[in-house]
C-alpha cells in the first residue's frame, strides 16, 4: 500500500514550496539527463520499491527505509519554520540596533536551529540506507547509513557520473547545502560542529547601513556568513533538490 501521500506528507508539507517547481524539474532533468516526474521528494522511488522483484522482507526494509526519510524532511522543515517564527518574536521585541539574545528566547532559538541542522543531515542519512541500492552504479560497499560516505564513494565510480559531480561541486562551495552538513574541502561541516564541538553560531550585524538595525546571521566558519533566512532556504531547500536528485538517478533507466 503506498502510505507516503495519506500517512508522512500533510497537505502541504513544504509550505507553499512544494518540493521541486516543474522548471527547476525541468532544468535538472536536462542537465543530468534524469527523469524526475513527481513534485514531493520520494514518490518516484516508493513507486520503484514497490515493484520490486525482491523478497517481502527486504522491500518492506528499503520502503521503511524510505517512509522514515521523507517524514525526516518534513519534520526538518517544520523545525525551520519554527526557528525562524522563534526568532522573529524575539526580534520584534528587542532593541533592534544592538539585539541581545539570552535566556528563554536564546533557548527557543537555539533549540529549533540546532535542530533543523541535525534533522537535515539524519534526513539524507537515513535516505542512504535506501537510495545506496538503487543506484545503478558499483559503490565501494554493500552498505550505508552515512549520507558523507555516499557521495564520496559516487566519486569513485568510474567513470564519473554527473550526480557525482553535482556534489563535487557543491562542496566547493563553503555556503552550499552540502557543505553545510557534510565535511567541506576546509574542513569538519556546521553538523559535525554542533555534534561535537559548539552551540549554534548564530550572530548579529548590521546588513544594511546605515541602518542601524542588526540582523541575525549566521556564521558557518571563521570567514563564512548567511543571513539567517538565507541560510534557512540555502539549507531545507537544498536538502529536498539533493534527496530528489538521488531519487531520480535511482529510477533513472539508464545502466
Amino acid at each position: 500500500m503506498k502510505e507516503l501521500e495519506i500517512l508522512v506528507y500533510s497537505e502541504q508539507p513544504f509550505g507553499d514550496k512544494i518540493g521541486i517547481p516543474e522548471d527547476t524539474r525541468v532544468e535538472i532533468n536536462e542537465r543530468l539527463s534524469l527523469n524526475i516526474k513527481r513534485q514531493l521528494p520520494g514518490l518516484d522511488l516508493e513507486d520503484l520499491i514497490l515493484n520490486l522483484d525482491e523478497t517481502e522482507e527486504e522491500i518492506h526494509y528499503q520502503y521503511t527505509k524510505l517512509t522514515q526519510s521523507c517524514r525526516k524532511l518534513c519534520v526538518m522543515w517544520y523545525a525551520s519554520e519554527q526557528a525562524l517564527e522563534a526568532e522573529r518574536d524575539f526580534y520584534s521585541t528587542t532593541v533592534q540596533d544592538a539585539p541581545a539574545l539570552f535566556g528563554d528566547d536564546a533557548v527557543k532559538i537555539h533549540y529549533h536551529l540546532e535542530s533543523f541542522v541535525l534533522l537535515a543531515r539524519s534526513a539524507m542519512d537515513v535516505a542512504t540506507g535506501v537510495i545506496h541500492k538503487r543506484l545503478p552504479y558499483e559503490l565501494k560497499k554493500n552498505s550505508y547509513d552515512s549520507f558523507n560516505s555516499l557521495i564520496k564513494d559516487l566519486s569513485k565510480v568510474d567513470p564519473k557520473p554527473e550526480i557525482a559531480v553535482y556534489f563535487e561541486d557543491l562542496k566547493k562551495d563553503p555556503k552550499s547545502w552540502v557543505s553545510i552538513i557534510s565535511d567541506s574541502t576546509k574542513g569538519r561541516s556546521l553538523r559535525d560542529k554542533l555534534a561535537h564541538q559548539t552551540d549554534f553560531p548564530l550572530d548579529y550585524a548590521e546588513l544594511n547601513p546605515p541602518s542601524e538595525k542588526e540582523s541575525p546571521i549566521v556564521w558557518l566558519d571563521k570567514e563564512n556568513w548567511l543571513p539567517l533566512e538565507s541560510f534557512v532556504n540555502t539549507l531545507r531547500e537544498g536538502v529536498i533538490e539533493g534527496f530528489m536528485e538521488l531519487e531520480a538517478e535511482c529510477c533513472s533507466s539508464k545502466p
